[in-house]
């Protein structure tokens, strides 16, 4: 659907698409994301049936982008220094530090499976090229360094490889890369701008949000090779910023409209879509098992 739910639509729907809590990828996941709802851009949780929803970051400054460390540690971006920076807390929002300082805007930060690592798309050497540090900040390096914009990095499952978009060839497309920067492969071409890649949990396939001849975006899913192209979504929507939960078999996204932009979920197969927000502007959806929170909270 393109439009927001009445509220009795959207318990009609649920209800008939509700089978048990397992549905929602179960009841030991949730989804971490971006809100405007409090009137600037904060970090909430939500269970994949859209109940015990809750803030876990509460700043003056703009906080989004959450990606969780196989430890529950949080890294995301803020604006607490005045520009956007990495910053890491435990998973309850608590203890946050910062990570990265240079003058440039730092972005789009994941980790490293074994959380060792985060890499991060930055404008820290002109234009916008992806980097990788240690988890505490040190160790900064340049992996791609090329003529062109590159963003949205996302680390494989087994961390043998890093899908990012680049606009290298003229348009952005999907690319894969080593953990330090060589054996570059496209993994797309054609028409349209393809972004925000996520892998399914097997490492085989990605999901990632494709630009239409219509110009809308919507959410497709191909093999690391290219091969096996599949539309997963297809409204008139903009679905975007795709992210696969822990057991691959739902997706969450943003869906934005000239209404607003909610987070939504759905099966891997683009079947049994539920819109789980309703207020504010809402965007960069993430997964973590809420185990992570408990692992963090020991830290």
């Amino acid at each position: 659907m393109t439009r927001a739910f009445s509220a009795s639509v959207l318990i009609a729907f649920l209800a008939a698409t509700y089978v048990s809590p397992a549905a929602g990828s179960g009841s030991d996941t949730e989804v971490l994301y971006a809100s405007q709802r409090a009137g600037r851009d904060e970090i909430f949780a939500i269970s994949p049936d859209g109940s015990n929803h809750r803030k876990i970051t509460d700043h003056r400054a703009k906080d989004c982008h959450p990606a969780v460390a196989a430890d529950g540690r949080i890294v995301f971006n803020s604006e607490r220094v005045g520009w956007w920076k990495i910053w890491v807390m435990d998973g309850d929002g608590s203890n946050a530090r910062q990570l990265t300082r240079s003058s440039a805007a730092d972005y789009y930060p994941t980790w490293s499976p074994d959380g060792s690592e985060i890499v991060f798309a930055s404008g820290r050497d002109g234009g916008s090229n992806i980097f990788k540090m240690q988890a505490d900040g040190s160790q900064i390096v340049n992996l791609t360094a090329s003529r062109g914009n590159e963003n949205f990095p996302a680390w494989s499952p087994d961390g043998g490889l890093i899908a990012f978009a680049s606009d290298r060839g003229g348009r952005w497309d999907i690319y894969l890369m080593d953990p330090q920067g060589g054996q570059v492969q496209a993994v797309t071409s054609g028409p349209g701008d393809k972004l925000e890649p996520a892998w399914f949990p097997d490492g085989e396939r990605l999901v990632f949000q494709a630009e239409r001849e219509n110009g809308v975006f919507n959410l497709r899913s191909v093999r690391t090779d290219g091969s096996d192209g599949r539309w997963l979504t297809t409204t008139l929507a903009d679905d975007e910023r795709p992210a696969i939960s822990p057991d691959g078999e739902w997706i969450a996204f943003e869906s934005r409209n000239a209404q607003g932009s909610h987070i939504f979920v759905m099966r891997s197969d683009g079947t049994e879509r539920r819109q789980l927000t309703s207020k504010g502007y809402n965007y960069g959806p993430t997964w973590r098992r809420t185990i992570d929170l408990d692992r963090s909270s020991t830290q």
